[in-house]
């Protein structure tokens, strides 16, 4: 049966949430890739950013494939049961490749047949990550005392993203529009305060559903602030609160590059699992 591929703007995306969520396992490090609460995340950004760069792959009416093509960056995921499958990774290979500029840079989860597919087209081993992984049931999570959900106090959120991210250009109209994501839960959007009630760090994590692996996208502390610990706390009651809401795991990733992440979940209590690396071609 041939593979529909389809482009999404924003108020068609909600069943591709949900189609990604339904993809989580439960305890166990299954492998990192996208996420719903990565397409959550990038719902933050207008329309005209959007519209158009959300792309899926459906077969016989169910989704076999995803993913976000924005710029020079393609974030892709092929379903659980589909990953061995090369026709359906040629498919996706073909048309991200058309997607994207001779210039690009990919996900591609480590032993399947979208990255023997991209590998065998030239596209190269490029950037080093550090994926992070907890199971949820029944382990030990510190008490943490200062952290609540953003509530009304937005403009204090996107001030600790921006200081936290040199490059960001979060806003108070994107933390509306992430708010209004398929996904999203206030109680698990929350900004950490010191003891003088100053905001100084932040952490939204994402829920894929009860007894599946939720995620943390975005952390950041406020660089007048980095060095106390905070990020650490905010970390740990956002999963906490993932924990509650009957999340089976959790999973973050950074940069190996990004050494004072590294730390920084390791420190939380989440251990590194595995180290996986992007794909690119063209360029240097």
């Amino acid at each position: 049966m041939p593979v529909e591929h389809r482009s999404h703007t924003r108020t068609d995306l909600p069943e591709v949430v949900e189609a990604l969520a339904s993809w989580e396992a439960g305890a166990g490090y299954a492998g990192d890739c996208l996420h719903a609460g990565d397409l959550g995340w990038y719902l933050r950004h207008p329309d005209e950013h959007v519209d158009g760069t959300v792309h899926s792959w459906w077969e016989a009416g169910r989704m076999v494939a995803v993913s976000i093509v924005e710029g020079q960056v393609a974030r892709p995921r092929v379903a659980p049961d589909r990953l061995d499958d090369d026709g359906v990774a040629s498919v996706v290979a073909d048309d991200v490749s058309r997607l994207l500029p001779e210039h690009a840079w990919t996900d591609a989860q480590e032993a399947t047949a979208h990255r023997r597919v991209l590998l065998g087209r030239g596209w190269r081993p490029d950037e080093a990550w550090v994926v992070f992984h907890l199971d949820l049931d029944g382990t030990p999570l510190p008490a943490t005392t200062g952290v609540g959900p953003t509530g009304d106090a937005v403009d204090e959120r996107v001030a600790l993203q921006r200081s936290g991210f040199e490059r960001s250009t979060f806003t108070a109209e994107g933390w509306h529009r992430m708010a209004a994501a398929p996904g999203f839960r206030p109680e698990l959007d929350l900004v950490a305060r010191d003891a003088d009630g100053t905001a100084v760090a932040a952490a939204t994590a994402w829920s894929a559903g009860p007894g599946r692996c939720g995620l943390l996208e975005p952390v950041a502390t406020h660089a007048d602030h980095r060095g106390a610990g905070h990020g650490r706390r905010v970390v740990q009651a956002a999963v906490q609160a993932l924990a509650a809401s009957g999340a089976a795991a959790v999973r973050v990733a950074t940069r190996q590059s990004n050494t004072s992440g590294v730390r920084l979940y390791e420190s939380a209590g989440i251990p590194p699992v595995e180290v996986i690396t992007t794909l690119t071609r063209g360029g240097a």
